[in-house]
């Protein structure tokens, strides 16, 4: 299962759309931070532009991301098609891109309210295209929120915990398995604050 959509800092955005031109690029940015559309249209030329301004961090604001962003999100997903290249950028590009870009690939496999996937092979290939994500748990929260995933196993922040707890453990370079220090079990999330 691919789906075109990749999470890019915005620095990296002119060239992951020079090898890949998308036919969407979601902007994500700091409020009174966000660039400019002639920049955008620069960077990306021919592609429709989805804003959505919102913070990303605890202490640095209180503008989050609402349900009505991720209604906005699922329209300007599917005005362009299930199978149109998606980027989505912010300023580092590891902690709302990448969790922007796990529920539009959702999105694209046909995720709704009234038709939910089942989300591990979505997360499992998210994953892999984007191994040092550290995904906005409020974003993630607020998607759930707005798909209506009320079953402890069914969401985005679930599916993702448990696919980041699946994980082999590290190896030494011989192939020996590393000893893991012990950690806790959370009832949460512990990435991308927020």
């Amino acid at each position: 299962m691919f789906h075109p959509c990749r999470a890019v800092p915005l620095r990296e955005l002119a060239g992951a759309a020079a090898r890949t031109p998308p036919a969407l690029v979601i902007s994500i940015a700091d409020p009174g931070e966000e660039p400019s559309d002639a920049r955008l249209a620069q960077d990306a030329p021919g592609a429709a532009v989805l804003r959505l301004s919102y913070h990303g961090h605890e202490g640095r604001g209180t503008t989050w991301i609402t349900p009505s962003s991720i209604a906005a999100l699922q329209a300007a997903v599917l005005d362009v098609g299930e199978d149109a290249t998606v980027l989505v950028h912010c300023s580092a590009g590891t902690v709302r891109s990448p969790a922007i870009a796990l529920v539009v690939r959702a999105i694209q496999a046909g995720h709704d309210v009234d038709t939910p996937q089942y989300l591990a092979p979505i997360v499992a290939a998210w994953a892999t295209d984007h191994p040092h994500a550290e995904p906005h748990a409020r974003t993630l929260a607020c998607a759930d929120a707005f798909f209506g995933s009320r079953r402890h196993d069914d969401g985005f922040e679930r599916t993702l915990l448990a696919h980041q707890e699946a994980r082999p453990a590290r190896f030494h370079p011989a192939g020996v398995p590393a000893q893991a220090p012990a950690i806790p079990k959370a009832k949460r999330p512990l990435y991308g604050a927020g």
